[in-house]
């Protein structure tokens, strides 16, 4: 059965038709501007596509051009690099410069090598004249290398060199020029144990790679920092020690407070076992000299029982000098109770015993 359409439906259709009449009509007016325009855009983006692969191209042959000349620009830097990191270390005379920079191609990195081959021949002659014995000679060259160690930013390298000046002063008996060195030296290592624990808690979480490495090479700076903080906070409190028994400057107070501090440190690395005893023997001594015989004698036994604590353990100090140190203090002691003939049989023991050790 054939389907009819209602009048009303056919009138719809005839309205539909004529809306779609119109559009058709006016789309025929406009057909040729817009098909030309269709076609120059279907060119525009056809020319952009290719303009995009040759930039593409040319970047990537740039790219590649322009890493070879930047690494080759990068490698003198490098080298610098290398060469201050190896400044870092206290025997810098064993380390010799890279590859040669032309003055001429790179004037600013040839200046900071010339400093940097300066540098390393004056700490080659403040360790010879050290170790000569002359020890004017040494200062000048360490004074010197500070100068330069501060104009490359090294101050590790500064602090190296402070505490290399305050070791000749207190050599020659200069004690206040030996403590104002000690305690620059002092103040550097500290400053650089706060920036190693301020990166740590500052950027820490930020590294991504390989982060067992990075905490255990961070672990590593600190206990080496410590330990170069604990052995120039030693110095400075022998220094003060020294003074105070050969000055009118009394600096007990400041001499027990760090010793207190080092031997908190060496416990806590876990290392120096000699200089537990040493501090002990010292501080008995201190205490002894100024009238706090209670805190002498337990310093003193403190001594005595961590000697025989490590009766079996191979110590950096003969053992028989600790033992002598401990039975001059003992001797002191004897003397300061009015124990003249004990004082004497002590002090003849240790005589003997370096006599023995002479011959040996």
């Amino acid at each position: 059965m054939a389907n009819f359409l209602s009048e009303d439906q056919l009138t719809l259709e005839k309205k539909q038709i004529f809306l779609i009449g119109m559009v058709i009509e006016n789309a025929e007016a406009s057909s040729s501007l817009e098909t030309f325009q269709e076609f120059m855009r279907e060119v525009i983006i056809l020319l952009t596509l290719f303009l995009l692969q040759v930039l593409l191209a040319i970047t990537g042959y740039s790219l590649r051009f322009s890493t070879l000349v930047f690494q080759q620009m990068l490698q003198p830097i490098k080298d610098i690099i290398i060469d201050l990191q190896k400044l870092d270390a206290e025997q810098a005379e064993r380390f010799e410069l890279a590859a040669n920079v032309d003055k001429k191609s790179s004037p600013e990195i040839y200046n900071i090598r010339t400093v940097i081959q300066r540098l390393i021949q004056i700490m080659k002659a403040a360790k010879d004249a050290y170790n000569e014995g002359s020890d004017t000679q040494a200062l000048l060259n360490y004074a010197q290398a500070k100068v330069l160690y501060h104009e490359l930013g090294n101050m590790r390298g500064v602090g190296i060199c402070e505490s290399n000046i305050g070791t000749i002063h207190l050599k020659n008996n200069h004690y206040a020029e030996a403590i104002q060195a000690y305690k620059a030296a002092i103040n550097i290592s500290t400053n650089e144990l706060n920036e190693l624990n301020e990166f740590d808690e500052k950027d820490m979480k930020d590294q991504k790679q390989d982060l067992p490495d990075f905490h255990e090479q961070r672990m590593a700076n600190l206990n080496n920092e410590k330990i170069v903080l604990a052995n120039r906070m030693y110095n400075l409190a022998m220094a003060c020690v020294f003074e105070s028994q050969h000055t009118k400057n009394q600096r007990w107070q400041s001499a027990i407070d760090n010793f207190n501090i080092v031997r908190k440190m060496d416990q806590g690395l876990n290392m120096n076992e000699h200089r537990v005893i040493l501090i002990a023997i010292e501080l008995a001594k201190i205490y002894m000299h100024i009238g706090n015989i209670p805190k002498a004698e337990a310093s003193l036994k403190e001594a005595e029982e961590s000697l025989i604590e490590r009766a079996f353990e191979t110590l950096d100090i003969p053992r028989i000098i600790l033992e002598n140190k401990i039975k001059m203090v003992k001797a002191a002691f004897a003397k300061e109770n009015g124990n003249i003939y004990e004082a004497v049989e002590l002090l003849t023991s240790v005589l003997v015993s370096e006599r023995e050790n002479l011959r040996n």
